[in-house]
């Protein structure tokens, strides 16, 4: 019995040490670059001086503002993102017919200082780093990827707690006078135990924004294929909704708009306000302007309270208010600040940065238990190749231990790595076969198409098929052994 019970943990250790060594390089890069993505805004207010203003000086009306987005394209539409703080200038993200812009209007003189097409991922820095976190820099299966690695962090953590005993005592001790194996296993308990319920909050959220996308995928594609109408018959039916006659087609000023906007929510913050498309000759908007922002609350994901307001009209169409949504919808609203450490934004600037200190400190130990659990894996296998609990069980049972000697001196980890990979690298080639069937060109698309796809599968079930194939005991695993 002991000497099951110590195959059956020694499995467990196997699965959970590589677990740690396949998604550890992609935990450290996650985890490090999500530390640095909670500094977001303050990273792009360092690095792009037109983004600052100076709240010393009077700032504009709203409508001077528009005025200003106006000029770099009269017709098109576009979001106007109000400032963050009184440092901050309003940004506008305008869609053209060709691409979309980034453009930064002062808001002391309502004129336009940059405008940036919005182009791949290098545009902006604050962009880069969110997009290589939630994605990679791989498109949408970069970002299933990324939530796929939130489930094995899940599973990390799980496994550590089975793993590990006597938590209490791992609190506090570090014996840095043993040897480095014991000083590196003592530090990865420490940074475990300290940080497992962020860990399983971070895996559970990333997981969650991640796999959301497979989901409306296969929704999209599969289960509810949408039909596409034409543009220009929404837009018609759309201005027949909200132009009833002659005198309602004067478009009302942006302030006008935002007025009763704030005269319905009086408590709502405005973050955002979408402008539709003008039509040709610019005398009148095809559909709503749609008003986002804050109320009060933590756990609210940011914009999600919104007012639809008839251009021509002024009169209110739509409202919600994200403090009043529907259980599931409020839920799901708390998964953005959690993960991404804006909780205190109503709490004042002191609170805020205590938070996003602490995010940023702890989003670095998923990175700091794949280095310190790599490290003492190495050391083990270094150390010996049969550990001492096996040892020890052959001298006390020698009849039951001469086929699971055989097994665990003839097991070589890269034989089961090999064997664990092959379905998965045949599944790659049969993706390529596809890609290159259908004549799609080669680009990001299709590196997505032919590795992401694959690589996604492999990190989700790589280290159960090696645990699997690694099983010297047939009670453990579904696959024996012999």
């Amino acid at each position: 019995w002991s000497f099951r019970k110590q195959i059956k943990r020694d499995s467990l250790y196997s699965f959970h040490s590589w677990m740690g060594i396949i998604t550890g390089s992609i935990m450290i890069l996650v985890g490090f670059s999500g530390s640095i993505a909670v500094f977001n805004d303050e990273i792009e207010w360092l690095v792009t001086p037109e983004i600052r203003a100076d709240p010393s000086k009077e700032s504009v009306s709203i409508n001077e503002v528009i005025e200003g987005v106006r000029s770099v394209s009269e017709a098109a539409s576009f979001q106007l993102l109000f400032p963050p703080g009184e440092h901050w200038s309003f940004a506008a993200i305008v869609d053209t017919d060709s691409t979309a812009l980034n453009v930064l209007i002062s808001p002391e003189t309502g004129h336009v200082t940059k405008v940036t097409p919005r182009d791949g991922y290098s545009w902006s820095l604050s962009f880069w780093i969110r997009q290589f976190h939630v994605r990679l820099l791989l498109g949408l299966w970069g970002r299933i990827l990324v939530g796929i690695f939130g489930i094995t962090l899940i599973l990390s953590c799980i496994t550590g707690i089975l793993l590990h005993r006597n938590w209490i005592k791992s609190m506090f001790q570090i014996r840095g006078n043993k040897r480095p194996r014991v000083f590196y296993m003592d530090l990865h308990k420490l940074i475990g135990f300290w940080s497992l319920l962020f860990n399983i909050m971070i895996g559970f959220t990333g997981a969650f924004l991640g796999l959301e996308n497979l989901y409306n995928q296969i929704q999209q594609k599969w289960v509810n294929p949408t039909i596409e109408t034409p543009i220009v018959a929404s837009q018609e039916t759309s201005r027949g909704d909200l132009a009833t006659d002659g005198s309602s087609l004067q478009i009302l000023p942006a302030s006008e708009l935002i007025s009763r906007a704030q005269a319905h929510f009086p408590r709502m913050n405005i973050t955002r306000v979408s402008f539709p498309r003008l039509n040709r000759d610019q005398s009148e908007y095809s559909n709503p302007v749609v008003i986002n922002g804050d109320h009060p609350g933590a756990l609210i994901a940011t914009g999600q309270s919104r007012v639809v307001i008839n251009p021509h009209s002024g009169d209110v169409l739509e409202a919600e208010d994200a403090r009043q949504l529907e259980t599931s919808s409020l839920l799901y609203n708390m998964l953005d600040p959690l993960h991404h450490g804006y909780l205190g934004k109503g709490f004042g600037t002191s609170i805020k940065y205590l938070i996003k200190i602490l995010w940023a400190l702890l989003g670095i130990t998923p990175g700091l238990l794949a280095i310190t659990g790599s490290i003492m894996w190495w050391m083990r296998k270094k150390q010996r190749a049969i550990p001492k609990p096996y040892e020890e069980s052959f001298l006390q049972e020698p009849q039951l231990n001469a086929d699971a000697s055989r097994l665990i001196q003839q097991r070589q980890p890269w034989q089961y790595a090999l064997l664990a990979s092959m379905p998965f690298l045949a599944l790659g080639y049969m993706v390529q076969a596809i890609v290159w069937r259908n004549g799609w060109p080669i680009d990001l698309t299709m590196l997505q198409h032919w590795l992401i796809k694959p690589i996604s599968l492999m990190a989700l079930c790589f280290p159960v098929t090696i645990w699997l194939y690694g099983s010297p005991n047939k009670q453990i695993g579904f696959i024996t052994a012999s």
